[in-house]
């Protein structure tokens, strides 16, 4: 039995993100007041901020169970990938750090799935 190293890769990497947005998703839903120091400050004329962190934890675990489910592969890459991108530009304006490097990194192996997506 031949093994498909490109199946293999392309599950790893949707795990991988999946595993993030699933442990950051759920950990914004349960401990909100954690996070909202995250909330870029325009946020909260919107709505609460708290609110905001829980609606942001409920996305980010949808989309993870999206993506390790496989369901839409493309359109959930591209969900994710747009939420990695908007965490980048808040977290920027903190200015360069470790934390900022990692979601770069998150959002370009989100970038990857896009690419890879079959559908």
């Amino acid at each position: 039995m031949k093994v498909n190293n490109k199946k293999i890769s392309r599950f790893l990497a949707s795990l991988a993100i999946s595993i993030v947005f699933i442990i950051f998703g759920i950990w914004e839903i349960l401990q909100p007041n954690y996070w909202i120091g995250f909330v870029p400050g325009y946020a909260s004329v919107i709505m609460s901020v708290t609110t905001l962190v829980i609606i942001h934890g409920l996305v980010l675990t949808i989309l993870g169970v999206w993506l390790i489910t496989g369901i839409k592969k493309k359109a959930a890459a591209i969900l994710s990938a747009l939420v990695m991108l908007d965490i980048i530009i808040s977290v920027s304006e903190g200015g360069f750090s470790d934390v900022l490097v990692r979601d770069i990194g998150l959002f370009i192996l989100t970038l990857s799935l896009i690419f890879d997506a079959d559908n």
